[in-house]
């Protein structure tokens, strides 16, 4: 009895001093695995209605065409990217490090969607397409391959393989977006290095309002005869992109300082709403909607055992390209779009397992 009256008094201050601890958010509990993969999902649906010769949905009219669910899923996908990144960062502040685990994230499955363009959507749409006729060659391949290699997308066809679908511009159109992504990593290794990051992170919110204030700038004159900045500093129509991504980065710069969870979630939420049945996206969704996604991440936890989003997101173009060489279209949206996200998710299954997953256990 002495023994237990001379500890229990020892156990109850220790519960004392952990109830009044600052508690963190552990690197675990969120939900971003999730929420990663709808988005993904998000674009399917988008581009599936565009490559399969869809009319305009009904949500269009709703929020007065000022966007559609692929455009605003990406928007979340750099503010995410924006968050991670600049976490990554911090957990290992080694450009060698940092570079090498981007690449290892970012590349193997890059290159698969590039290869399973060149050798496998294009020539099987050629046969579809123009049964007979030998319209794939190998040096095309080769040259589409070659063009591509360093994310910036040069060459959006391999040959005549889209002739006759709904949409002949790309082949992979989604990979347009991974040059800027990838400019954005450099900007924040740039950022670590020079010690904004850890130290002064009044910048990098610098940096964001800069960013608003250009796409405010855009969003008002995008049809001005005279140029608003200078050449070097006009970022056209990816300028809401990279602001969304610098809204996720200045979130983790000042994380300690926000709280991140399902109130946040409820208020932003309500704004993004908002200015959806009013106007002013263009404006004001590359920051709402990226701190609706981050605080939507904290509000409850999920873990996947796969991470198919990326996967879904490199491979989903072609496999719809293909479907729509079969005319699936003809069975109306909906079966379209199913048939879409099954097809994708597929490879993105056999792209994470056999691609994605062993890179990763590259980083060391």
């Amino acid at each position: 009895m002495l023994g237990l009256a001379r500890w229990l008094p020892d156990q109850v201050l220790n519960i004392v001093r952990m109830a009044q601890a600052p508690t963190k958010i552990s690197h675990g509990d969120n939900a971003f695995d999730l929420i990663r993969l709808l988005l993904a999902v998000l674009v399917v649906y988008t581009h599936g209605r565009l490559l399969g010769g869809f009319q305009e949905d009904w949500l269009s009219p709703l929020i007065k065409h000022q966007t559609n669910p692929g455009s605003a899923a990406v928007l979340g996908f750099f503010g995410i990217s924006g968050y991670l990144i600049s976490q990554s960062y911090c957990f290992a502040p080694k450009w060698r490090t940092f570079l090498k685990r981007r690449a290892l994230r970012i590349l193997p499955a890059y290159y698969l969607a590039i290869l399973f363009s060149a050798f496998v959507a294009a020539p099987l749409l050629n046969h579809i397409n123009m049964p007979g006729q030998d319209a794939w060659h190998f040096r095309n391949a080769a040259s589409f391959i070659e063009r591509n290699a360093f994310l910036r997308i040069q060459a959006w066809t391999v040959g005549s393989e889209t002739q006759g679908l709904p949409y002949t511009g790309s082949i992979d159109g989604a990979l347009w977006s991974l040059f800027p992504e990838a400019c954005c990593y450099l900007v924040i290794l740039w950022l670590g290095i020079v010690g904004v990051l850890a130290q002064r992170r009044y910048e990098l919110l610098g940096i964001t309002s800069f960013l608003f204030v250009t796409n405010f700038g855009h969003c008002l004159l995008s049809d001005a005869s005279v140029p608003l900045l200078p050449s070097f500093l006009v970022l056209s129509s990816n300028t809401p992109f990279f602001l969304a991504f610098a809204v996720g980065a200045s979130v983790h710069s000042y994380r300690a300082s926000i709280d991140l969870g399902r109130n946040g979630a409820l208020v932003t939420g309500l704004l993004c709403i908002a200015i959806l049945k009013f106007g002013g996206w263009a404006i004001f969704g590359p920051v709402i909607l990226p701190l609706f996604v981050l605080n939507l991440a904290y509000s409850f936890r999920v873990r996947l055992s796969a991470d198919l989003s990326y996967g879904i997101y490199v491979l989903h173009f072609p496999c719809e390209q293909i479907l729509a060489a079969w005319n699936l279209q003809r069975y109306g949206s909906a079966f379209f779009f199913l048939c879409s996200t099954l097809a994708c998710a597929s490879w993105a299954v056999a792209s994470w397992f056999f691609v994605e997953r062993p890179a990763l256990r590259l980083k060391g």
